[in-house]
């Protein structure tokens, strides 16, 4: 059974209204701070690896999420150069840089609270998406992370009935 874990419309040209250094630095925090983009897109790689021989439904939906993830991760670099900024792999926290790194991936092998924890974090980038895509001024951008935010708030609800099918 194949589950569909993209949203159904289509993502709007990747495009900005004109050069902006300051939101290029906020979405290189969604690229690869702790919570981003780079760090889904490893987490549910592994997690795919340790489910693959007990779970191969869910480790095939979430190497499938990983795919997805990381169309948000080439979308958001490319909005970041067309910004004026350039994508790297750190975040900026209050004036630091910090730099990715694999200790940002949860290694828990639960099947439970693995779930748990995916579901937290999807909730965590769809309202984080979802804000910026309405304060920030640029509309062209603004359009690509409310649809980035769509494909999150599916993922959350895959998962969750992933948990809740092995809860009953």
């Amino acid at each position: 059974m194949s589950i569909n874990v993209t949203y159904p419309a289509d993502y709007p040209a990747v495009e900005v209204c004109g050069p902006n250094p300051s939101l290029a630095r906020l979405l290189n925090n969604d690229l690869s701070a702790a919570k981003s983009e780079m760090t889904a897109i490893h987490q549910y790689t592994y997690q795919a690896w340790r489910l693959e021989k007990d779970y191969p439904e869910i480790s095939k939906t979430l190497s499938e999420i990983a795919m997805v993830e990381m169309r948000h991760f080439h979308r958001l670099g490319q909005l970041i150069s067309l910004l004026g900024g350039t994508p790297k792999f750190f975040s900026y926290q209050r004036g630091i840089t910090l730099p990715w790194n694999g200790k940002m991936v949860d290694y828990t092998a639960d099947i439970h609270k693995l779930l748990k924890i995916d579901i937290a974090a999807e909730e965590a980038a769809y309202i984080t998406y979802t804000r910026q895509s309405q304060c920030v001024k640029d509309a062209k951008v603004a359009a690509n992370l409310a649809r980035i935010a769509q494909d999150e708030k599916l993922h959350k609800a895959v998962l969750n009935k992933f948990l809740q099918d092995l809860s009953s």
